[in-house]
């Protein structure tokens, strides 16, 4: 009985371990996120950002090129 007792703590603490290891604070928003994080290099700049803060990067990178698409 200690031994599946003991097991399964072992179990739950690896769990918890692995659930921790992925966190990171986003460049973009500041907040600590968990998940997939992205790299950005934006004008020599480095950014670590979360997949909410890539969406609106990616937005307004196309937006940007849209308007270098418009003739004047």
């Amino acid at each position: 009985m200690k031994r599946i007792i003991t097991l399964a703590l072992a179990g739950i603490m690896a769990a918890g371990m692995l659930a921790s290891c992925g966190k990171f604070t986003c460049d973009g928003c500041g907040e600590e996120k968990t998940g997939k994080k992205y790299t950005k290099d934006f004008l020599g700049v480095k950014m670590t950002i979360c997949k909410e803060c890539n969406d609106e990067f990616e937005a307004g990178m196309d937006a940007l090129g849209a308007l270098a698409d418009l003739d004047f």
